[in-house]
């Protein structure tokens, strides 16, 4: 899966490994991907549309920061996309709280 930037340019959000919607926010990890004309190994992505953020950091100290600025008490755990994906084929929506709950976090 990919999500391409918002603001255009030499940033590129693919291969997406995992991901989950808490807050309004969409927090994605990826495989390797480009990140400002920089091919990185990985990388952790903060979408807010509400707030106009699309942020994306190759440094997990500097991802967690973010989500702390944001507001977030401790890091939300996210999602396989094999097992979202799976949801939305057998939904045809998302309901990011039984995904929570397949997932074992309730």
């Amino acid at each position: 899966m990919n999500l391409i930037a918002l603001k255009g340019g030499d940033t590129m959000n693919s291969n997406i490994k995992k991901s989950t919607v808490v807050n309004g926010c969409i927090l994605v990890h990826t495989g390797s991907t480009l990140l400002n004309g920089i091919e990185i190994k990985q990388s952790g992505w903060v979408v807010s549309p509400n707030r106009k953020i699309e942020n994306g950091f190759s440094d997990h100290r500097q991802y967690w920061n973010s989500l702390k600025a944001l507001g977030f008490k401790k890091e939300p755990k996210l999602h396989d996309m094999k097992i979202i994906s799976s949801y939305y084929e057998d939904h045809g929506t998302m309901g990011w709280n039984e995904v929570r709950f397949l997932n074992g976090q309730y």
